[in-house]
């Protein structure tokens, strides 16, 4: 529980800092930042060498970055602005299954599944925040408010799916 919610926390913070990559046109150093949460988060899951794996845990996520860029623009000519949300969606089903690599992960299946439900809850919870703030568009920078609601979701739902654990049946005692 407690990776759980360090996972969460970091990307968060993670994702309070990168609002001033966002600023200063930086943009590309928040899958970094992203990478670094969740690296940090689950320290004790690497498969791999930690320092090894932290590197190619940002090499991953500046990989599914770019691509997710082009997927949405590529697709954006055809369903407009939901192009950006699916994008996001992609990007992190994409990642986990990348991360997947490096990471020791038990339950690979229900964890792209927790992955898409906090994917899910990122897309309602941005598009409840935009309708219920539409008219001061002032308050909110929808490029900063999203990143940063996507990596704080994204982060946890990276924590849950990585700290499953594999369900141990019982066995039965043959009838004597």
């Amino acid at each position: 529980m407690k990776t759980i919610l360090l996972t969460g926390l970091l990307c968060f913070a993670f994702g309070i800092v990168s609002q001033t990559l966002i600023i200063g046109n930086f943009i590309y150093f928040v899958p970094v930042l992203f990478s670094l949460g969740v690296s940090i988060g689950n320290y004790n899951k690497f498969r791999i060498n930690r320092l090894k794996g932290l590197i190619l845990n940002a090499i991953f996520s500046l990989a599914i970055f770019f691509l997710a860029i082009l997927f949405g623009l590529g697709i954006s000519y055809v369903i407009g602005f939901v192009a950006i949300l699916v994008s996001g969606v992609v990007a992190a089903l994409g990642l986990f299954l990348l991360n997947s690599l490096i990471f020791k992960v038990e339950r690979k299946g229900l964890g792209l599944i927790v992955i898409l439900a906090s994917s899910i809850i990122f897309l309602l919870m941005l598009q409840g925040i935009r309708m219920l703030y539409k008219n001061e568009s002032y308050l909110l920078n929808e490029a900063q408010l999203y990143v940063l609601i996507w990596m704080t979701l994204i982060g946890i739902g990276f924590g849950i799916a990585l700290n499953l654990k594999e369900v141990s049946h019982p066995t039965k005692k043959p009838i004597s």
